[in-house]
């Protein structure tokens, strides 16, 4: 298992957020905590899943709320380079069409 990871680099109004490892219930909060400070009106966040391993319904929740709230702020969450995983994931909860998802990698 590699080490979780979140990293963040902001250009103007976009925020791109690389996510690394494990997204479980050890890790969905420090996520949440990474990336909701990030959300406000006009500014799109994209978060790089391309080397996420694992994603357990807790990491699914926060991307979900994560979703919901840039809508409600103003602004856009995307999904990007998404990994096999994360793919499967978001199909087998039938939530896919929930959020904007592009291929990578992320500029």
């Amino acid at each position: 298992m590699d080490e979780f990871t979140v990293s963040t680099t902001t250009s103007g109004t976009a925020v791109r957020v690389a996510v690394r490892g494990d997204v479980d219930l050890a890790t969905a909060e420090q996520l949440q905590e990474a990336v909701s400070p990030l959300i406000r009106a006009g500014c799109e966040v994209a978060v790089d899943c391309a080397e996420i391993q694992f994603l357990d319904s807790a990491g699914l929740r926060v991307l979900l709320e994560l979703n919901r709230r840039a809508g409600e702020a103003g602004g856009e969450l995307v999904l990007v380079a998404l990994s096999d995983i994360v793919s499967r994931v978001l199909d087998l909860a039938g939530v896919a069409q929930m959020f904007t998802v592009r291929p990578g990698p992320v500029s």
